[in-house]
């Protein structure tokens, strides 16, 4: 009982079984909006268990990567031993409090006999290969048990066996991906006449918007992301009248799903503005990158249920205000794999977003000033060294290379910090300075030192409290 209540309380499933979906009754004839829901209910409980596997995937993941550079640690704390044989089945509820996901698709089968046959075909082909694909996800955790217990881990060829059924795990959460996405493109065409003229469209536009951020973040996407940000914050502005026009004396239950609903989309909010103006990522998903910690931890929280998200807060609200309205679906969780250094073909750092469009203006709240020089590089991979211009005064200084913090509060010294940096081909590149503290003479100055076409080469960097100098790369 005490591994149970751990699990609960570290993927944060606890706190949201209140708003789990409740079922129709057994026995009583569905309508066509309840047998579409089933099949949305089904997608988003497989999306709930497929969270429970990531992070066991993240552990095996990190775990191994132990045995070839020691500095690396767990996530979570829980092992195969403490869930059930199928996460997706759960006989004793240990995290879903109605219906499993299996229950809700012999649900999408059963309720499917009251479509024509044609539709029903569709739905339940999409929906079967889903749970097809989440069986093999369920598998792969006693997959990995087998091919890790007693393996001799300094043989590289064991060390490889393991990291490839780990991309097995890739491929199996992507697929998941393609699939729900499908099967919710279905529902929409079969629905869109129903949707017209909804007094609850007002909240699937601002679901919609985030959908589409969430998946611009998962493909790596950031051209339009400011014109997204400055169509939510829009939306933002009109939620309140939103909120007017339901009728929260109604119960408190409705005046909780309310506030939840403003919660969540504020933060959703102020999560993608960090992504796009900051990208600084929390310390223990440093490792795994702006994109995957911004996508599966700052911004799904404010989406999908078990944070009390947006998505999973309008579906409480059509349940209990409007139960013939469709729901809407949740978004799946990335899985990426994770290789030491050391088995990392080259050893240059790279940047998590392959593609820049255009270089930011502002950073961290801060102004950008563009250098009005220009780094000439005459490769792709780029080796610098960083240090002191001045005299060491105790200038500390975080560096930024297109988009990702490479180097956050390093103290600068008269011995250069050699950094090899892999460019993007296409697009644009850059370097950051940002001053942390500006030491005991202003402004922060930091020299580049380079070579080009066998030149040496050096440029001055500088930054102080309010604004950040930026230069550009180009390669020629």
């Amino acid at each position: 009982m005490r591994f149970k209540v751990q699990i609960l309380s570290c993927v944060m499933f606890l706190a949201s079984f209140a708003f789990a979906n409740i079922p129709p009754e057994q026995g009583v004839d569905e309508s066509p909006s309840d047998v579409y829901n089933n099949y949305i209910n089904f997608i988003n409980e497989s999306m709930h268990g497929m969270l429970i596997v990531n992070k066991l995937l993240e552990n095996y993941n990190l775990d191994l990567n132990k045995y070839v550079d020691l500095d690396s640690y767990r996530i979570n704390n829980y092992t195969n031993e403490d869930l059930p044989l199928d996460v997706f089945q759960d006989p004793e509820r240990m995290f879903f409090n109605h219906l499993t996901p299996y229950e809700w698709y012999d649900k999408c089968i059963a309720g499917s006999k009251s479509l024509d046959g044609r539709t029903a075909q569709r739905l339940n082909l999409i929906a079967t290969n889903i749970k097809k694909e989440i069986t093999t996800i369920n598998t792969l955790r006693f997959d990995l048990d087998k091919i890790t217990k007693g393996i001799d881990f300094s043989k590289t060829e064991n060390i490889q066996r393991v990291y490839d059924k780990l991309e097995e795990g890739v491929v199996a959460f992507n697929q998941f991906y393609k699939l729900q996405d499908q099967l919710v493109n279905e529902i929409n065409k079969l629905t869109a006449g129903k949707l017209n003229g909804s007094k609850y469209n007002g909240f699937r536009e601002v679901y919609g918007i985030c959908k589409t951020i969430l998946e611009n973040v998962r493909a790596k996407e950031t051209e339009k992301m400011e014109t997204l940000i400055s169509r939510l914050e829009e939306k933002q502005k009109s939620f309140p009248g939103l909120l007017s026009q339901l009728d929260l004396n109604k119960s408190a239950e409705i005046k909780l799903i309310s506030e939840n609903l403003s919660n969540s989309l504020n933060g959703f909010l102020k999560s993608t503005r960090d992504f796009y103006v900051d990208g600084t990522v929390n310390d223990t998903y440093k490792i795994y990158g702006k994109f995957y910690y911004y996508h599966n931890i700052a911004l799904l929280s404010k989406f999908n249920r078990y944070g009390s998200g947006f998505a999973a807060e309008i579906n409480h609200l059509l349940m209990l205000l409007a139960p013939d309205e469709i729901l809407v679906a949740e978004q799946p969780h990335l899985f990426q794999v994770i290789y030491p250094k050391r088995l990392v073909e080259s050893p240059e750092t790279l940047a998590s977003d392959d593609y820049i469009a255009a270089l930011p203006t502002t950073l961290k709240e801060r102004k950008i000033t563009p250098s009005t020089t220009i780094l000439r590089a005459d490769n792709r991979i780029l080796e610098l060294e960083l240090f002191d211009h001045m005299i060491q005064d105790g200038d500390i200084v975080s560096i930024n290379f297109n988009g990702d913090w490479i180097l956050e509060n390093a103290e600068l010294e008269r011995a250069p910090q050699k950094l090899r940096l892999k460019l993007n081909e296409d697009g644009r590149n850059y370097l950051l300075l940002h001053a942390v503290n500006v030491g005991k003479r202003p402004p922060n100055t930091v020299a580049l030192k380079y070579k080009y076409r066998g030149m040496n080469k050096e440029i001055i960097m500088k930054s102080d409290l309010n604004t950040s100098e930026l230069i550009e790369i180009v390669i020629q």
